[in-house]
């Protein structure tokens, strides 16, 4: 018996070398492509970075109360606190104008207890957590129950301008008329409105009443208005 051995036979040797040259890219390429991969699940592996949180400060005040403080709907919101080292806002929820009012009068001494923050203006002043006089607290910061819900009352009239109500900004955010009535009018408004809304002209609008809510009280009784139409100078201006 004649035993064949059969060996493999290459047409070129440089055939080898391109197959080894092949596996050695795929290679590169394979491991190439593994770097971002891993290097993602290293970021995803690190702990979040800590979240700076501002830290208030607590203040302990005693002072003379100098006057009352409302904003722009005349609705109390603060009062001005006369000390040995000037005078301290002190800006308090809306809906505790009623509680403080009855209880505090303008010369009374009282000791707020609270902390320093800065409003939207950048103006700096003090919450209250506790307000105290004559030895008794006169304020706490539990939020009141609303009151039973108002049905929107429209409302249609007309007056004429005595005053144009604007923010710290300088745009218009209001009309004050000559019947103690406030429209509120958007920011958006247009520049046209801007130049017909002056003092002495004659307005017509309709919108809904704005009511006190629960715990709230008025430096001066104004009625406000969320306008949806505004009519002046022959023109209307739809707010909505």
């Amino acid at each position: 018996m004649v035993l064949l051995v059969i060996k493999p036979i290459f047409k070129h040797k440089s055939n080898l070398k391109i197959m080894k040259s092949k596996i050695m890219l795929s290679t590169v390429v394979a491991l190439l492509l593994a770097i971002p991969f891993a290097s993602i699940a290293q970021k995803t592996k690190r702990a979040p970075k800590a979240v700076r949180k501002t830290v208030e400060k607590a203040l302990i005040v005693t002072g003379q109360v100098a006057g009352w403080v409302n904003n722009d709907d005349f609705v109390y919101d603060g009062l001005n606190l006369q000390t040995t080292n000037g005078i301290f806002l002190v800006k308090f929820p809306t809906t505790k104008g009623l509680q403080l009012t009855s209880a505090v009068q303008i010369g009374n001494t009282i000791t707020v207890n609270g902390f320093e923050v800065v409003l939207t203006q950048g103006e700096k002043a003090i919450k209250p957590i506790g307000i105290s006089f004559n030895g008794k607290n006169v304020f706490d910061s539990i939020p009141l129950l609303p009151a039973v819900a108002h049905k929107k009352e429209n409302i249609y009239s007309k007056g004429k301008i005595v005053e144009l109500q604007k923010d710290k900004q300088g745009n218009l955010k209001g009309l004050i008329l000559d019947n103690k009535i406030i429209l509120r009018v958007p920011k958006s408004f247009s520049e046209q409105f801007v130049k017909e809304a002056v003092v002495a002209r004659i307005v017509s609008f309709s919108g809904v009443k704005q009511i006190l809510r629960n715990g709230e009280v008025a430096a001066v009784s104004y009625t406000i208005i969320r306008c949806k139409t505004i009519t002046i100078n022959g023109k209307q201006y739809l707010t909505k």
